[in-house]
C-alpha cells in the first residue's frame, strides 16, 4: 500500500481517515530525520532493531521512510527506544511543514470536538437539574411519607386502647 498514493474512499470519514495517514506518514518522516541527524544507515536501524528483537530488513526501513508501507504500532514504539525517546515524545518532535491540511483539519475538528463538548455539558447540566428537581420532589414526598407513618404508629396504641375501653 502507497500512503502517499492512496487516499481513502467515500464517507464521512474520510477527513479523518486521510488525517491519519498523514499523521502515518508524518511519523515515518520523523524517524527518517531523526536517523539522518545520527548519521545512521537504514541498515544501522535494521540492526539495532534486531537487537532488540524486532526483524525489521533495511529495505523495509526504506519502504516505511518513502511511506510505501505503514508503520505498525510495536514497530514506532520500537524505533523511538531505538532513539532513545519514550514513544509519546516522537508525536511531539516538530515535523517538516509538508502537510498543511493536516493541522487545518485538526485545528477544524479540534473546534468542532470543542463545541460538541459544550452541548454535551450544556444537556449533562440541563438533565442534571430536571433530576435533582425530580430527586427533591421525590425526597419531600418519603419525608412526609415517613412522618405520617410515624403519626399514625404513634397513634395506633392509643386507638387500641381507646377501642377498650381505657383512656389515659
Amino acid at each position: 500500500m502507497n500512503l502517499l498514493n492512496d487516499e481513502p474512499t467515500g464517507t464521512e470519514h474520510e477527513p479523518m481517515r486521510a488525517a491519519a495517514f498523514r499523521l502515518e506518514l508524518s511519523m515515518c518522516d520523523k524517524f527518517r530525520q531523526l536517523r539522518e541527524q545520527r548519521g545512521w544507515s537504514q541498515q544501522d536501524i535494521s540492526d539495532k532493531l534486531a537487537e532488540m528483537g524486532l526483524e525489521m530488513h533495511q529495505t523495509t526501513v526504506a519502504k516505511m521512510e518513502k511511506g510505501k508501507r505503514p508503520l505498525r504500532v510495536a514497530e514506532m514504539f520500537a524505533l523511538s527506544w531505538v532513539f532513545g525517546l519514550p514513544p509519546g515524545a516522537v508525536f511531539w518532535i516538530p515535523a517538516k511543514d509538508d502537510l498543511p491540511s493536516s493541522m487545518k483539519f485538526m485545528t477544524e475538528r479540534l473546534a468542532s470536538v470543542d463545541e460538541l463538548q459544550n452541548q454535551m455539558r450544556a444537556e449533562f447540566l440541563r438533565m442534571f437539574e430536571s433530576h435533582l428537581a425530580l430527586y427533591a420532589d421525590l425526597d419531600s414526598e418519603r419525608a412526609s411519607l415517613v412522618r405520617a407513618m410515624r403519626d399514625d404508629a404513634s397513634m395506633e396504641p392509643q386507638q387500641d386502647r381507646v377501642a377498650e375501653g381505657i383512656t389515659q
